[in-house]
Order: structure tokens, then C-alpha cells, then sequence
């Protein structure tokens, strides 16, 4: 655990990307589950930021 201590910051920053790259995914095909690229886009990243909030709450109160 002390080691995403020091790498907290960056996982802050992860889901800034996901901002960064939607011109760059916003595609009607592939199609991912039946559903237009884009969609699965922030499906998956609805996921990703849920996990990395947990990660970064228990680095958290993890703290000394």
C-alpha cells in the first residue's frame, strides 16, 4: 500500500484522460456489447472511476 501512496496524484489524474481521448473513441463501430463504441466508453469508465475512488479512499485512511 505504500507504494500507491506515492502515486496517488496520478491516479487522480487517470480519469482526466478519458476527457482527453472521447474525440478519438466517439466511433459508431466497433460495436462493443451491441452498444456504439462511445457508449461502452464511459460505461467502462463509469466502472474505472468507482474503482479508483475505493483505491484512493483506502490509501487514504490508510494514512499515518
Amino acid at each position: 500500500m505504500g507504494a500507491l501512496r506515492r502515486y496517488r496524484y496520478i491516479l487522480v489524474l487517470i480519469p482526466y484522460f478519458m476527457i482527453a481521448l472521447i474525440p478519438f473513441v466517439n466511433r459508431l463501430e466497433p460495436k462493443v456489447f451491441g452498444l456504439p463504441f462511445l457508449w461502452f466508453w464511459f460505461f467502462m469508465w463509469a466502472v474505472l472511476i468507482t474503482v479508483l475512488i475505493t483505491i484512493l479512499y483506502l490509501i487514504e485512511v490508510k494514512k499515518p
